[in-house]
């Protein structure tokens, strides 16, 4: 399914705030606060001439990271989010390892059960 794999790829690139930040979840406010900076430092677009673009897109992903993890609510707020999220997909994975034919979806499944890529079925489009 299309929504299968675009699962998988926002998986696959994306990353939670703490790693952003280096830290682990259960790091203290110092230590947030301390991986922030050193992060902001080696990151600041004046500071990577050159990459500039992909410095200043970093450089954002880090302050945005902060400004959440560093204000209490909105850290346990996220925490529940992420929380409540990985439970969700760690049970979607699971029943998609228990369906006949495990995690498959590929186009000639698709094929054989009569189905474009989009799931609209393929004799509509026949004349």
């Amino acid at each position: 399914m299309i929504r299968d794999a675009i699962h998988g790829e926002v998986e696959q690139a994306m990353a939670t705030l703490y790693e952003t930040l280096g830290v682990p979840t259960h790091a203290t406010d110092d230590e947030i606060k301390r991986a922030y900076r050193k992060a902001a430092m080696k990151w600041h677009p004046d500071r990577n001439s050159g990459a500039e673009d992909v410095a200043r897109a970093t450089f954002q992903e880090i302050k945005d990271a902060y400004a959440i993890l560093s204000d209490a609510a909105q850290r346990k707020v996220y925490d529940a989010v992420y929380a409540e999220q990985m439970r969700g997909w760690e049970a979607q994975r699971t029943r998609r390892e228990r369906a006949p034919g495990g995690a498959r979806s590929s186009s000639a499944s698709r094929r054989r059960s009569g189905l474009c890529g989009d799931g609209v079925a393929r004799h509509a489009f026949r004349r």
